[in-house]
């Protein structure tokens, strides 16, 4: 007897098109999403780093430069400034070197000595500038920085991480987008910086804020009169005008006395002119009203 084989399908485990179409539009979609959110949130970190680094340098020059300004209060002549005892110090300094050049001949450091400024960190005397803020500033030597000193005055600080990074920080007005992009100033890279564009900056820092708006009162409203007492004891309008010794014939409502009296009267309501309306109570307690009105030269009452 003959066995007969027979052919067992194989079955292929995985994944059909369909179910892996899904799966990679969900993960599109959380890319789409996720993306946009931690790129904003990797800027918003750098900037705050950059920011809170040009506060400390902020703070670190001007202790210094308060310093210099206290030494030199009876001395004729400034270390940093000469005899004029003013002027504009605009420093540059990448990776713990300074560049006293990079500003011209506008910044009083073009003309200071090394050993004053302390140019290149491993040989500044220890009471040099650099020197000092290194001292204070442990990120000295891996920071690009500018700065602005007018008359001992430090006026604004520019920082970043390096000379061709996007994101700047500044202080005291601290950039919020990439590029230093603050009111006035907008900068892409610290290594193309000018003397111009640290002035401008400097300048929008200290700003006078604006005076706040103040809103305009609203006319008061004219009060009006209260109603007064007639001679027969009537409370009358502050429009009426109208009074007589004996009153008209009342009627509920001054629609119903005007037609009422025009009708008695014969004469058209186009040609009646109301010359005063009073009201009052009958005895029974309800509201009743007297009309007088006035005809070409013929008075009705």
């Amino acid at each position: 007897m003959k066995m007969l084989k027979k052919d067992r399908k194989q079955r292929v485990s995985g994944f059909t098109l369909l179910e892996m179409m899904v799966v990679i539009a969900i993960i599109s979609i959380l890319v789409a999403v996720l993306v946009p959110t931690v790129r904003n949130y990797l800027t918003r970190s750098r900037l705050h780093t950059a920011n809170s680094q040009a506060k400390v340098l902020f703070n670190s020059m001007q202790t210094i430069m308060q310093e210099y300004e206290f030494r030199e209060r009876g001395m004729k002549e400034s270390a940093i400034y000469g005899a004029a005892k003013s002027g504009d110090l605009l420093l540059y300094v990448q990776n713990g070197t300074i560049n006293k050049d990079q500003f011209g001949s506008g910044s009083v450091a073009a003309s200071l000595d090394d050993d004053i400024l302390g140019t290149n960190f491993d040989s500044a005397p220890a009471s040099s500038i650099g020197a000092r803020i290194s001292r204070i500033y442990t990120d000295y030597l891996t920071t690009t920085w500018c700065v602005k000193v007018k008359d001992y005055s430090v006026q604004g600080v520019l920082c970043a991480s390096s000379a061709n990074t996007p994101y700047i920080g500044g202080y005291p007005l601290q950039p919020s987008v990439r590029g230093a992009q603050c009111e006035g100033v907008s900068l892409e890279r610290l290594s193309s910086v000018t003397a111009a564009d640290l002035d401008t900056y400097c300048t929008e820092a200290w700003k006078p804020a604006p005076a706040p708006v103040e809103e305009t009162p609203a006319p008061a409203e004219t009060p009006v009169p209260a109603p007064t007492e007639s001679a027969e004891g009537l409370r009358m309008s502050d429009t009426a005008v109208f009074e007589t010794a004996e009153p008209a014939k009342k009627y509920i409502g001054v629609e119903a006395a005007l037609e009422t009296a025009l009708k008695h009267a014969e004469i058209e309501a186009a040609d009646a002119e109301i010359s005063g309306v009073y009201r009052t109570k009958d005895a029974d307690g309800e509201a009743v009203y007297e009309v007088g009105f006035t005809s070409g030269d013929i008075s009705y009452e």
